[in-house]
């Protein structure tokens, strides 16, 4: 590490405490705060360098948020393509159900593997589309189905 004190070093080791507590509220609230996660990894990364930084981080956060932590890896190029390893698609339909229920939504399973497969699958493209998907829905007074997101897809290409 290069830090110029033992103090520091410890104000950096707690940065993974940080990340914890961020993640740990994305999955209660759906809050995201990328910008402050980003810097803390960045942070991580300069003191520590890549590959310490990446197997640090793999070390101390927990699996369940390897998915989320990862993406931001990627994002920082911290990770190639194949070191990520694939998440099942089970675990990928839980994730968007989890986020559907946040916001107080559900939808069928065939209507999740729609959006898995004809759409982006970035957390933040997700995120987004959720978000406006309760909109979409909310107007149009229907409930999350396949045509109705064609409808908003084919809507939001139009504009």
């Amino acid at each position: 590490p290069q830090c110029e004190s033992e103090k520091e070093f410890h104000d950096d080791m707690k940065r993974f405490k940080y990340i914890k507590r961020l993640l740990r509220k994305y999955d209660e609230t759906g809050e995201l705060k990328e910008r402050l996660i980003l810097n803390h990894i960045t942070v991580i990364y300069n003191v520590f360098g890549a590959d310490a930084g990446s197997t640090l981080l793999l070390f101390k956060i927990e699996k369940e948020f390897w998915g989320v932590l990862k993406t931001f890896m990627k994002f920082l190029n911290m990770i190639s393509d194949h070191e990520l390893k694939e998440v099942e698609e089970g675990e990928k339909k839980e994730a968007l159900k989890k986020a559907l229920t946040r916001k107080g939504l559900t939808a069928e399973d065939k209507v999740i593997s729609y959006i898995l497969n004809h759409t982006s699958r970035g957390l933040s493209d997700l995120l987004q589309l959720i978000s406006d998907l309760d909109n979409f829905s909310l107007e149009k007074k229907r409930k999350i189905t396949i045509p109705l997101i064609k409808e908003m897809i084919s809507f939001n290409n139009a504009i």
